[in-house]
């Protein structure tokens, strides 16, 4: 019976999950840069561009509202390890990207703004392959994202001598929320006890079929001129950082 009661005990230690020893819990955070397809915006951007720029002050020096193509922003995250493989968490990641066209003359201020952020609230699984020194992690991340678009006209316009203007301020701010995910890898090699580097790339998949205020999507304020109102941030990130282990 003895004898029985010592096997058992073998066969649990043997089968059950094999816990880290340190370093559970980590938390880290860093920046990141990232490429996305918002090409429905960045045509609208170009056709003021051209109106701006050839329509509107031609014999002005050209001035660009940039393309959104791509953007650094900044992430934090937490984990907590299962197994020596398999881990847990969540992460917060945001960005905004801006571009704005400004003239001020003697009698004339024109201002037009453009400002377009998103954050994402996610859940992480990781899984970390065997390796010495250096420990890849294959991730996946799904979770809620959030997007805010706010662009601003305005324009003051002195008519007399004697300081008398006219003034027009127009803005909008639109908004709407999705859920998405990302899938990548990350690399996390030694700096000094209990801090590891971090690199990694990712895929992300995140989606607005249109971004509103008070019910009317962005484009319906220039009418039938804009074809779509997608907002697509799908894209790769190349994100760099540290995790501090405790």
């Amino acid at each position: 019976m003895r004898k029985l009661q010592i096997l058992c005990f073998l066969l649990i230690l043997l089968t059950r999950p094999v816990y880290s020893q340190q370093g559970d819990f980590e938390v880290g955070g860093g920046f990141s840069y990232n490429t996305f397809a918002l090409d429905e915006l960045n045509e609208h951007l170009w056709q003021r561009n051209y109106y701006l720029n050839y329509d509107r002050f031609s014999a002005e020096p050209y001035q660009n509202l940039k393309s959104f193509d791509s953007e650094v922003g900044y992430f934090l995250q937490a984990r907590y390890w299962l197994t020596d493989n398999l881990a847990i968490g969540g992460e917060v990641e945001k960005f905004n990207l801006l571009t704005d066209y400004k003239l001020n003359y003697t009698n004339l201020q024109y201002l037009e703004s453009y400002e377009l952020e998103l954050t994402g609230v996610l859940g992480i699984i990781d899984y970390q392959l065997e390796q010495e020194g250096s420990k890849l992690v294959l991730r996946l991340a799904l979770g809620y994202y959030s997007s805010l678009f706010a662009w601003q006209k305005y324009i003051k316009f002195y008519d007399d001598p004697e300081g008398n203007y006219a003034e027009d301020n127009t803005t909008g701010i639109y908004q709407g929320g999705t859920l998405g995910g990302k899938l990548g890898t990350e690399l996390f090699f030694p700096v000094m006890t209990g801090i590891d580097g971090r690199v990694g790339l990712n895929y992300r998949h995140v989606f607005f079929e249109q971004l509103v205020e008070k019910g009317q999507p962005f484009y319906s304020e220039y009418g039938d001129d804009m074809a779509g109102d997608e907002f697509d941030f799908s894209g790769l990130e190349l994100r760099g950082g540290l995790d501090i282990k405790f």
